[in-house]
């Protein structure tokens, strides 16, 4: 019983880490989605503001600054579906070692089970030993 309560907290353990593992990358997407939603934005406000004063100048500059954004949005969303697949294969690791741990849970909710069913035998055995010297012991007397 005690070698399955080492092997569940040691599966504890490892599965708190694996979960952390998980909460950091998901963390680094949640990040990589901020700058995304922050280069929306400066892109909205760049066109704000080039609507407000447009020239020959500002519309240079606006598509070259178009053209910056583009290739940074590509660049991050490139990166964010490739921490959403990290992401993926994290969880997958979690669900397996969540598996692993109920595995012993279980078997060592089994053994539990089994070892009581004994006991609960063993003294049943007791019990009816005793019920008959008793019966045996009042028959003699």
């Amino acid at each position: 019983m005690a070698q399955l309560d080492s092997i569940i907290r040691f599966q504890k353990w490892e599965l708190d880490n694996k979960r952390r593992d998980l909460a950091a990358v998901e963390q680094e997407r949640d990040l990589i989605i901020d700058q995304l939603n922050a280069l929306i934005a400066e892109l909205e406000q760049e066109s704000h503001n080039y609507n407000q004063e447009i020239n020959d100048f500002s519309v240079l500059q606006m598509g070259a600054f178009a053209d910056g954004i583009r290739y940074k949005r590509e660049t991050l969303e490139i990166e964010l579906n490739l921490k959403n697949e990290e992401v993926e294969t994290h969880k997958e690791i979690v669900t397996e070692a969540f598996q692993v741990l109920k595995t012993y849970e279980v078997a060592q909710e089994n053994r539990s089970k089994a070892e009581q069913k004994e006991l609960a035998r063993q003294e049943t055995m007791i019990l009816d030993e005793q019920g008959l010297q008793s019966f045996v012991r009042k028959q003699d007397s």
